[in-house]
């Protein structure tokens, strides 16, 4: 007998080509310098600033970024092995900006119209990403005294592997995660989005 690992959580993770990077930092880059765009949401527990909420976070080329994305979607649905034909149904967009010491709260971004999310790591200081899955079921494990007895891949939180600009990860959206504060003197910068996938022409 051996011990088996059980309930999975996944996530997708792929790298932008250096070619769509630069699509993406042409269709945004005047945009993210501009102030206008990005403020503290009222409703965050967060240091970071963002373009959620904003009334002119609508003209930002959101489509078009989905677009240069459409591959690494692509790759996304053809790995989970789909049992039907779905179609995705794009929701929110924003950005986030996190100077020094800026973070963002544990959070969630699960809703009625919503199922995945997608998170491009637009530009961040090397080796430093900042983002988490949290893991709501540690504070009973660890509780229980198992944490301090058995060496085993259980843990408050996961930090995606091998993150860097131009990255994107997919994961669904009841996932918590949450961003810790950024260490560095570089400002890191993320674009984040919603998405509903659904079966095709459902009955």
């Amino acid at each position: 007998m051996a011990v088996e690992m059980f309930n999975p959580r996944w996530y997708y993770r792929g790298d932008v080509k250096p070619e769509g990077q630069k699509q993406i930092k042409d269709l945004f880059e005047k945009y993210l310098n501009d102030p206008r765009y990005f403020n503290k949401p009222e409703s965050w527990e967060c240091t970071c600033s963002s373009s959620w909420e904003r009334p002119e976070n609508e003209e930002l080329p959101w489509i078009q970024w989905l677009e240069v994305l459409k591959p690494h979607l692509n790759e996304f649905v053809e790995e989970m092995k789909p049992k039907t034909h779905i179609q995705i149904i794009p929701q929110q967009a924003w950005a986030n900006h996190y100077d020094t010491g800026h973070y963002q709260e544990y959070h969630k971004h699960s809703g009625v119209s919503t199922n995945i999310s997608v998170v491009y790591f637009y530009d961040i200081p090397e080796d430093d990403c900042g983002f988490r899955f949290n893991n709501d079921e540690f504070y009973e494990y660890d509780g229980s005294g198992l944490d301090s007895l058995f060496e085993l891949p259980v843990g408050f939180y996961v930090t995606p592997k091998d993150i860097k600009t131009g990255s994107v990860v997919m994961f669904p959206s009841h996932y918590a995660h949450s961003v810790v504060p950024n260490r560095s003197n570089k400002r890191r910068t993320t674009m984040s989005a919603n998405i509903f996938i659904i079966p095709q022409n459902p009955a």
